[in-house]
């Protein structure tokens, strides 16, 4: 049976510098590598000869997504031999700094040059670091200086939702263990802890024998946990349930449909729809008495899950059972919920490297890599996600500061697909929030429907039908208001619009189209303006030029 819980990225993917062979995109990574004047490499030694902003773009090309490339081919304003890369994706060149100082580091950089990336590190982690602890919590969980010795817990702003975070009790140096918990007691709660439970243990081995993925063993155990007297008693676990939410989650599954429907975003109920299948098949498929509550149990432990858990590469430890080693994963990626780490909070430039699992002590481990000073939020970064993804899976937000925001267009659905070159454009084009809001590709495919050779050819009514196609797949309208549409708000409104805003929301989303718009305008107005300059100046020389054969 598969998992319940959204895919995590692998450890393995997270710290490869060398491009891969199967990678279906690397054709397009060499052009924009031969466009940004880096050569491909295959031996990490030979990375040590580009300079540090070089490498920086060689990595952040190596981690491209489908969604990245689609806007950097071809596009000489954003990609150039002599200038670092002009895009906006914070968690992309995240990820190119870190493993830049990782490499440096690992292949004996020079001192000097480890601290002028330092430096790059630094300046763009500020923004994580601006953010000031409010208040420290009244009562402190003694377990959080064990394994954060370096860190306090303090109460967040409401402007930032509320809530608690890690801060830095003192300056936090790069390099530094933000959080170091090692295995063993319930410190790092896993299908290994609960395949070693003496009472639970043979329901893991049960499950898994009738089929049931790992992560269903985990989501059980956590219920488990929570429920017994017992494994609560312990720390880590003691501190785990002392600073979880004692009320709605945010997470969307555990919204009404109706407040869903007001979302206005059509995908967001699809996926929702499909997950609470998934869910509900397993709570079917689970022995008799073992999950007395769908919603205050299996969904309780899947939205816990979303919010804290982390995927690691965990061998198998000692005292591991050997029954449960014919049910692991070849990769061994394991679903961990960790307390104490569950504490720290999303950051697009967050300062904190990636979790990660330390097999010579047998601990998890999440270094800083920017220097912090004392006061400032400790953050990790929950990777580049659409607001309604992090709505979906965390229950939160970032509305208009969020890049990743983006529309995707269907022109061929649409009905506006004539005279395009379907082999050469496409009919599937992107806007997104981040610079650039616009491809060059999309205007390929405009030019091409309107039987246009330049952008600013085109009428304004190309543009008007583009924006107005915009704003109908983009959001849907808000259901009319009746007492069937709205029962909700009374029982769900206020935690909704306190944790989310579904107003904010859509008002966040049509944001994104009234940009988009605005770009495309501009474009075309630029665009004719400079075609007419260079005609004007044409024309001059013309007359110039006869008037020389005059004299």
């Amino acid at each position: 049976m598969a998992s319940s819980l959204p895919t995590r990225e692998t450890f393995e993917h997270r710290f490869r510098v060398l491009p891969s062979s199967d990678d279906p995109h690397l054709v397009h990574r060499k052009a924009l590598w031969d466009a940004r004047g880096c050569k491909l490499s295959l031996d990490e030694s030979e990375l040590l000869d580009m300079p540090n902003d070089t490498l920086i773009d060689y990595l952040r090309i190596l981690y491209l997504n489908e969604i990245d490339i689609y806007f950097l081919l071809n596009n000489a304003s954003l990609i150039h031999s002599s200038k670092p890369i002009a895009y906006e994706n914070p968690c992309n060149e995240r990820k190119a700094l870190f493993l830049a100082r990782k490499l440096l580091v690992s292949q004996g950089a020079s001192t000097q040059r480890v601290a002028k990336l330092q430096g790059k590190i630094d300046s763009f982690c500020q923004a994580a670091n601006d953010v000031r602890i409010s208040s420290e919590v009244e009562v402190s969980h003694p377990y959080v200086s064990e394994v954060a010795p370096k860190c306090v817990v303090g109460n967040r702003s409401s402007a930032l939702g509320g809530g608690v975070g890690l801060y830095a009790k003192d300056h936090v140096s790069a390099g530094d263990d933000v959080i170091r918990v090692p295995e063993g007691n319930l410190r790092i709660i896993n299908v290994y802890e609960a395949a070693a439970d003496a009472e639970f243990g043979p329901v893991v081995e049960g499950l898994l024998a009738a089929g049931h993925h790992i992560d269903t063993c985990l989501l059980m155990y956590l219920v488990q946990i929570y429920k017994s007297g017992k494994l609560r008693a312990l720390p880590p676990i003691d501190c785990f349930v002392h600073y979880l939410p004692s009320e709605f989650s945010g997470n969307l599954m555990e919204w009404p449909v109706e407040a869903l429907d007001a979302l206005g975003i059509p995908q967001i109920k699809h996926l929702v729809a499909q997950q609470m299948d998934l869910l509900w098949g397993i709570h079917r498929a689970l022995p008799t008495g073992l999950c007395s509550s769908f919603d205050e149990e299996l969904l309780w432990a899947r939205s816990l899950c979303d919010s804290r858990a982390f995927s690691l590469e965990v061998p198998p430890p000692t005292w591991c059972p050997q029954w449960l080693i014919k049910y692991l994963p070849p990769d061994q990626s394991i679903t961990c919920v960790v307390p104490g780490a569950d504490l720290l909070n999303h950051h697009q430039r967050g300062q904190c490297g990636f979790p990660r699992f330390d097999k010579k002590s047998r601990s998890f481990v999440i270094t800083a890599e920017a220097n912090v000073p004392a006061g400032s939020e400790l953050f990790i970064n929950y990777g580049g996600l659409q607001n309604w993804e992090q709505l979906m899976y965390y229950g939160f937000c970032e509305f208009a500061q969020n890049p990743y925001d983006s529309v995707t267009l269907d022109l061929a659905a649409s009905g506006a697909a004539d005279g395009l070159h379907l082999d050469r454009i496409g009919t599937e084009h992107i806007i997104r929030r981040g610079h650039p809001t616009v491809s060059p590709r999309l205007w390929e495919a405009l030019t091409s429907m309107a039987g246009v050779e330049h952008p600013e050819e085109l009428e304004e009514g190309a543009v008007d039908s583009l924006v107005n196609l915009l704003r109908q797949v983009t959001l849907a309208p808000l259901p009319e208001s009746s007492a069937a549409n709205d029962w909700w708000k009374d029982d769900y409104g206020a935690v909704v619009d306190q944790g989310v805003g579904i107003p904010q929301f859509r008002s966040s989303q049509m944001a994104l189209v009234d940009e988009a718009e605005r770009v495309l305008r501009n474009m075309v107005d630029h665009d004719r303006k400079t075609r007419a300059a260079h005609t004007s100046g044409r024309g001059s020389h013309r007359v110039a030029k006869s008037a020389k054969k005059r004299r």
